[in-house]
């Protein structure tokens, strides 16, 4: 969204802030749903390839290429504060057609971008601290298919294939160098490994700063397995791991091909799902089926694709997107029905597989969120693109159906080109992304849309105690969201301002008296949430003091001074703070008397000159003193 659209949005929002509307309650999921907006385009030069990628701060990007002079060039819209940049080519002065685009997004900005150039693949890293790019590191030569993630922390790892053989290299948070490492990450080097789209690497890297790459390798009896192995700073790990089957439901299993990893913060735990060819009756079908890293080895294997043996249709590639916890979802899709089917994983255990539409759809993806927000994104043969959520929570025993089949596609931009893929992300909230491109006369547009979790959790915490500020500060919690909000504040029901910070001071003195304050945080989708309302009690005025002795005062003697103290507003509540006992500092080092009612007695023990200093003062802390000077004679 650009920022002129959304002032738009809030100035549209303005009216119903006013008059105490609260357009969205944090109940009210439904309505956080966004649909397309485009980030480039139209335009006949926007190709097909493109990856997006949400970090758990709520930043991110988007990676895609796009034809310039006739030739393709990678260009990268960043998401900063809920808003999409402009896109920006990354490579530099690179000449040669650039292609496979491979993002991720760490911590406060962090962003690494893979891509292949005449075979070279290089990597770009952008910083919070840079203002640009960073150059273009040449990292392998007669390289494809990278694949890219960074870590919670921005240590990020790429995979790819030299020929027949998948490699790595590290990028270091610290140092922002690239270490590639030399040897192949392949069971057995003499085979061909990670050629082809269903021999693909994929990885996933950990809060530690590890890796677990998965792809596809022929093995000595002929099948394509389906291999696994961890990545660590020094390099490939000594273990390697056949995620193969054997048989499958009591039948004879084939190729095991396209896989796709996900894995927790601990580096212990992660799974990998893949497509599993089964003999089925003389034939074969492809089976999705998952697999759970626990340590060194990984479980048994479970089906999450919903079909039975003997199976009428074949799956179709599974994915996985998991919380840091181990939470998360996979989806599959299935070839003669056409649905979109996924399963929650929750409790290191997957649900029984879901269909979350009738027919007639293609890729299906995943995306999971730390706070309990599941997404299945898919796109339809009508050229639309839908979604269902689920909400989850840690201590949940069974998981609730998701919700309704909701559809992110603006008709106005014309049909999703199914051929150009879809994508999708999460933050840690659970604001979800999700990418693809829709065609029309006017050419192809790449745009986003998703779920916007509207702000929740704030609440104002300035006193409500009597202050004696005629302007006093207005300070409220931040709203949990990640995207960015702004703060309407009202007060006595008129707005009186709008800021970006957790405070607010109103423009104009407000009366003596009690005034009621609402603050209301609107994101940049326009989603409103209202704070409860918060009383402010304003006494600015001092007390009134008069103060005389009822005669002169003698040595030894009781002498008795007499006090007029009224409030400086007028003594009707709540205008009105109330008066506090006032205070009488004799001058002759005896302790201070505390008087509640119109006079006081006190007896100086000798003669001399003192000074009496009284002190009126009031609940919200406003104070008039006077001083008198008195001689006490014998």
């Amino acid at each position: 969204m650009t920022v002129s659209s959304l002032s738009r949005r809030l100035s549209c929002v303005a009216p119903l802030l006013a008059s105490g509307a609260l357009l969205l309650g944090a109940g009210s999921a439904s309505a956080a749903y966004f649909p397309s907006q485009v980030i480039d385009g139209p335009t006949p030069d926007l190709g097909s390839s493109f990856d997006v990628d949400i970090a758990r701060d709520g930043t991110g990007a988007l990676a895609y290429v796009k034809s310039e002079g006739g030739v393709d060039h990678v260009y990268v819209s960043r998401l900063l504060a809920g808003v999409w940049s402009p896109g920006e080519r990354v490579e530099g002065a690179l000449d040669a057609p650039e292609t496979q685009p491979s993002v991720a997004a760490g911590p406060d900005g962090r962003i690494v971008v893979t891509f292949v150039a005449d075979g070279t693949l290089f990597g770009v890293l952008h910083t919070a601290e840079a203002l640009t790019w960073g150059p273009p590191v040449p990292l392998a030569t007669g390289a494809a298919d990278p694949s890219v993630d960074m870590s919670l922390y921005g240590t990020a790892y790429v995979s790819f294939t030299i020929g027949t053989d998948v490699r790595a290299a590290r990028l270091d948070r610290k140092t922002n160098t690239w270490t590639v490492f030399d040897t192949p990450l392949d069971a057995d080097p003499a085979q061909a490994a990670g050629d082809g789209p269903d021999k693909r690497a994929r990885l996933s890297v950990s809060a530690s700063g590890t890796a677990l790459v998965a792809w596809g390798e022929t093995g000595a009896d002929g099948r394509t397995h389906v291999m696994a192995r961890r990545v660590l700073p020094s390099g490939p790990s000594s273990v390697v791991n056949d995620l193969t089957l054997a048989t499958l439901d009591g039948r004879a299993a084939g190729d095991a091909t396209t896989p796709d990893v996900d894995t927790e913060d601990d580096d212990s735990y992660a799974w990998v799902v893949f497509r599993q060819a089964v003999g089925d009756d003389g034939g074969t079908r492809q089976r999705a089926v998952a697999r759970r890293l626990r340590g060194s080895r990984f479980e048994d294997p479970v089906t999450i694709d919903g079909l039975s043996s003997p199976a009428d249709e074949n799956a179709t590639a599974p994915r996985v997107a998991m919380t840091g916890r181990g939470e998360g979802v996979a989806t599959s899709g299935r070839s003669g029905t056409l649905q979109a089917v996924a399963s929650v994983l929750h409790g290191n255990l997957f649900t029984a597989p879901l269909s979350l539409s009738g027919g007639n759809t293609g890729g299906v993806i995943p995306a999971a969120a730390d706070d309990g927000l599941f997404y299945g994104v898919w796109w339809q043969g009508d050229g639309t693109v839908h979604a269902r959520q689920w909400v989850t929570a840690e201590n949940d025993k069974t998981i609730a159906p998701p919700g309704s089949d909701t559809v992110l596609t603006d008709a106005s931009l014309g049909a999703v080109d199914g051929n150009a893929g879809l994508d999708a992300s999460t933050d840690r909230y659970g604001d979800m992304v999700t990418a693809f491109v829709q065609s029309s006369g006017e050419g192809r547009r790449l745009v986003v849309a998703g779920f916007d979790r509207p702000p929740a959790d704030f609440r104002g915490y300035t006193t409500t105690n009597w202050r004696p500020l005629s302007r006093p500060a207005l300070a409220w919690a931040e709203a949990q969201d990640l995207w960015g909000v702004t703060y309407h504040v009202t007060l006595d029901g008129q707005p009186v301002g709008t800021t970006a910070a957790l405070t607010f001071t109103p423009p104009t003195p407000l009366t003596d008296g009690t005034h009621t304050w609402t603050v209301t945080a609107v994101d940049t989708h326009g989603q409103a949430v209202a704070a409860a309302a918060r009383l402010v009690r304003v006494d600015s005025e001092a007390p009134t003091l008069a103060a005389a002795f009822s005669r002169s005062p003698k040595a030894g003697r009781a002498t008795t001074i007499n006090l007029r103290v009224t409030d400086g507003a007028p003594a009707v509540p709540p205008v009105s703070s109330g008066l506090r006992p006032t205070a009488i500092h004799w001058g002759d080092r005896t302790p201070d008397s505390i008087v509640k009612g119109s006079s006081a007695t006190h007896r100086y023990a000798k003669k001399g000159r003192y000074t009496v200093v009284v002190t009126a003062s009031d609940v919200a802390g406003n104070a008039t003193a006077m001083r008198k000077s008195l001689t006490v004679k014998r």
